[in-house]
């Protein structure tokens, strides 16, 4: 296999592996955990994706598959954000993932403020003239 053709399969794999990388993430990600945490993550998977779509190919020991893994890396990363942008998280499914596989609860699901502590409930009280007890840094 010469080089063109390798580095195209691997592109065109790894796009094809990154537009089902953010549901396979959401099994391992976790709702509270933070933005850099979950890009970390995400980033390490499309490593493992993308070495993968080069060695299924049989080429990882060739002289060409550090061009192919390069285009395989950078195939899956984009092709899963913009997945994830485009159609997975307009869909919430990521999130319901996220949450179902998650052994602690996330934010979300945490019960809402009571109406005594809700922003709406502030905004009626200073409208009211109360701004007694109206710092919520406390």
């Amino acid at each position: 296999m010469d080089l063109n053709t390798l580095v195209l399969n691997s592109a065109g794999y790894g796009a094809a592996a990154g537009a089902a990388l953010p549901l396979v993430a959401s099994v391992v990600l976790r709702p509270h955990w933070s933005p850099e945490v979950k890009h970390w993550i995400v980033m390490a998977l499309s490593v493992v994706s993308g070495l993968a779509t080069v060695a299924a190919q049989g080429q990882i020991t060739s002289d060409y598959s550090p061009g192919a893994v390069i285009a395989a890396v950078a195939a899956v990363y984009a092709a899963s954000q913009l997945a994830y942008i485009g159609l997975w998280h307009r869909t919430g499914l990521p999130q319901r993932i996220e949450t179902a596989t998650s052994p602690t609860p996330g934010p979300h699901l945490l019960a809402p403020p009571d109406d005594g502590d809700s922003f709406a409930a502030l905004l009626a009280r200073l409208d009211k003239g109360d701004t007694e007890n109206t710092d919520r840094s406390k």
